[in-house]
């Protein structure tokens, strides 16, 4: 019963739970993954970068001091962790934040130079939908980052076992050519938590 609870608030968080648990727990527990994609994406002041599944929003604040010129955005499917973001970046903050799932972009064809997402492939209802999508809304000669925690890092927790899905590299590969991607390289990281993989697929020119 424990596990089906963790299960769907790591999924959807309740406004509670997410806002007051999950969002600072994310932040923290996911910040050298989040510090990993950001190093590999070498943000340009002029990008235009979306995040999908933004969680408590860590990365977010890092990329829009460094985007001057260009568009940050980010989608997360839970509604109160939108709330939260949107209260946490109201104001001065110029970062677009929507509700919304990573297989229905709320976005136009070819808005984005740079999309990269952060332990949230796991949760995704349709991970091939979401792919083609994010290549939809991808530019030409864009570049996708996918950082996850490894599958062996993943597979002894109980929740996992209520319908999160684990993926391994030759996984998400298959997912990024069926897409449409090209160039599609993974990279193997680790912390004091976990072992993890960034993978970057570019869309072509």
């Amino acid at each position: 019963m424990l596990s089906k609870y963790i299960a769907k608030e790591l999924k959807n968080p309740s406004a509670i739970v997410g806002e007051y648990v999950l969002a600072p727990l994310w932040n923290k527990r996911n910040s050298r993954l989040h510090d990993c994609v950001i190093e590999k994406m070498t943000v340009e002041s002029s990008d235009k970068i979306l995040e999908i599944g933004f969680g408590g929003g860590r990365s977010l604040e890092i990329v829009s001091k460094l985007v001057t010129d260009g568009i940050v955005a980010g989608v997360d499917i839970s509604k109160s962790m939108t709330r939260y973001c949107q209260k946490k970046f109201g104001g001065d903050w110029d970062i677009d934040v929507k509700c919304a799932s990573a297989s229905e972009l709320p976005f136009d064809s070819n808005c984005f130079n740079k999309i990269y997402s952060v332990n949230s492939i796991f949760y995704w209802n349709d991970v091939e939908k979401a792919c083609s999508e994010i290549f939809r809304v991808m530019s030409a000669g864009g570049v996708l980052f996918l950082c996850y925690t490894a599958k062996e890092s993943l597979q002894k927790k109980k929740f996992v076992k209520n319908g999160l899905k684990l993926f391994e590299p030759c996984d998400v590969k298959e997912l990024l050519l069926i897409a449409g991607f090209e160039n599609i390289n993974t990279t193997r990281h680790s912390d004091n938590k976990r072992k993890y993989y960034c993978t970057t697929g570019s869309k072509p020119a």
